[in-house]
C-alpha cells in the first residue's frame, strides 16, 4: 500500500483501478479465512476455558460420545456406534452441550416405572430400592432414591434417581436394572399394568399370580424327590408341599440369600447356576457353584438359624421354594420325622466337615451329637418337643 501511494504521488501514472483491486481482493480473502478464523479463535478459546477434555463423555446436537481429539480447528468424538464424528470449534462454541465426565465421572440417571394402584407406595419404594443394591455398577454412595412421580391415567409413575461412575457403560446398567426388577416385581407379585380394559387386566394379573405360586406339579415333585433330607416323606405329605411349593426367578448378579442374614426358607435350583461364596476378613471367596437340582438353605428351613453363606445368580435362575409356614404342618403332623430329618442333615454336615478337617476316628459319635443338636433346634423353631431322635429310641 505505501509502495503504491508513493508511485500515485511521485509520477503521473492513474493507478486508482489498483486500489479498487487490491480492496476486492482482500474483502475476498477476508471472507475466504472467516470460517478458518473463527474455527482457530473458538479453539484457542476451548483450549483456555477447557471445558472438556480427551476422554470426557459430552452430548452435543444429536450426537453422543468420548472425546477423542481436540485441536485448533475442530474436535472429534466417538459415538456409542464407533463412529468418528468431527465437529468445527466456531459450532461447539455457539450451542450448549453436556459433559458428563465434569466436574467429577459420579453421574446421576433416572429411570421411571409404572405401577398398578392396588399396591401400595411403601411396598414398591423398597422393591425399587432393593433392585438398585442388586445392579453392581449402581453405586452405593451417594445412595439411590425414589420418588413417587405422579398418578397418571391407569398406573401410579415412580422415579427411581440412582448414580453411577461409568457413562459409557449407563445403557447396560439401565437395562441391567430394569431386568432386576422385573424379576423383583414377579417374585413380589407388583403387577405393570396395561392401558386396556380392567376386566381383561384383572384376568391378566390372576394369570400371572397363578404361573408365580403353582409351577406344574409333576415337575416339582420330581424335584423335591431328589432332595435328600425330604426323602422321609410318603408320597403323600411330598404331594402337598408341592403345592405349596413357589416359583421365584432372580436375574444374573442378584443376592438371593445374604451370608448373616436370618432365614426361614429352603432352595431348590430349578434351573440356571449359582455361586456360593462365604465372607472372611472382609473379604468375599467364592466356595461353590450349584447346578440343577442343588438345594441350599435347608437349615434356614428346619432351625431358623442365620445364613452360613451369600447365594448369587450367576446366570438367570428359577428356583423352587419352600418356606417355614408351607412346611410346618408337614412336621407338626409327623414329629418323628424331624429326627429322621436331623439325622440325615447331620451326616451332610459331618461328612462336610471330615473333609475339611480330616476327621475319622469320632465320625459316628460327632455325627451322633451333630444330629441331636440340630434335631433340638428343629423342636424349637417348629414349636414342638415330641420328636425322639434315632439315638433316644
Amino acid at each position: 500500500l505505501s509502495v503504491m501511494l508513493i508511485v500515485y504521488y511521485e509520477t503521473d501514472l492513474d493507478i486508482t483501478g489498483l486500489f479498487t483491486t487490491a480492496g476486492v481482493l482482500s474483502i475476498v480473502i477476508g471472507l475466504a479465512l472467516q470460517d478458518t478464523l473463527g474455527n482457530v479463535f473458538a479453539g484457542l478459546a476451548l483450549q483456555m476455558e477447557r471445558p472438556f477434555k480427551v476422554g470426557d463423555w459430552i452430548s452435543f446436537g444429536q450426537f453422543e460420545g468420548v472425546v477423542h481429539d481436540v485441536s485448533w480447528r475442530a474436535t472429534q468424538f466417538r459415538t456409542r456406534n464407533n463412529d468418528l464424528v468431527t465437529v468445527p470449534n466456531s459450532m461447539i462454541s455457539k450451542e450448549s452441550f453436556i459433559n458428563y465426565s465434569s466436574p467429577s465421572r459420579v453421574s446421576g440417571r433416572l429411570v421411571e416405572v409404572g405401577v398398578d394402584y392396588r399396591h401400595s407406595p411403601a411396598e414398591v419404594k423398597r422393591v425399587l430400592l432393593e433392585a438398585c443394591t442388586q445392579v453392581l455398577e449402581v453405586l452405593r454412595s451417594p445412595a439411590p432414591l425414589v420418588r413417587l412421580k405422579s398418578f397418571d391415567a391407569y398406573s401410579v409413575t415412580y422415579q427411581v434417581k440412582f448414580w453411577i461412575d461409568d457413562f459409557s457403560a449407563v445403557l447396560d446398567i439401565e437395562e441391567a436394572y430394569r431386568s432386576v426388577l422385573w424379576y423383583a416385581f414377579r417374585r413380589e407379585g407388583i403387577q405393570i399394568p396395561y392401558p386396556i380394559q380392567i376386566e381383561y387386566q384383572h384376568e391378566y394379573q390372576h394369570e400371572i399370580g397363578e404361573e408365580e405360586k403353582l409351577p406344574p406339579s409333576e415337575r416339582v415333585l420330581d424335584r423335591l424327590r431328589q432332595v435328600e433330607f425330604l426323602q422321609p416323606l410318603s408320597p403323600e405329605e411330598l404331594e402337598t408341599l408341592a403345592k405349596r411349593t413357589k416359583l421365584h426367578g432372580y436375574y444374573t448378579n442378584e443376592t438371593i440369600i445374604r451370608q448373616g442374614d436370618e432365614g426361614d426358607s429352603f432352595f431348590l435350583l430349578d434351573e440356571g447356576e449359582v455361586i456360593v461364596s462365604v465372607s472372611k476378613d472382609g473379604r468375599e471367596q467364592e466356595v461353590a457353584r450349584l447346578h440343577p437340582p442343588a438345594p441350599f438353605g435347608e437349615m434356614a428351613l428346619l432351625t431358623g438359624e442365620q445364613r452360613a453363606s451369600t447365594v448369587k445368580a450367576a446366570t438367570p435362575v428359577r428356583l423352587l421354594v419352600i418356606d417355614r409356614e408351607s412346611f410346618k404342618s408337614t412336621v407338626v403332623s409327623n414329629p418323628d420325622l424331624a429326627a429322621a430329618m436331623s439325622d440325615i442333615v447331620a451326616r451332610r454336615q459331618v461328612e462336610l466337615l471330615a473333609k475339611r478337617e480330616a476327621l475319622d476316628k469320632s465320625l459316628a459319635a460327632v455325627q451322633a451329637e451333630t444330629s441331636r443338636q440340630i434335631l433340638e433346634r428343629i423342636r424349637r423353631f417348629f414349636g414342638f418337643a415330641h420328636a425322639r431322635s434315632p439315638q433316644e429310641s
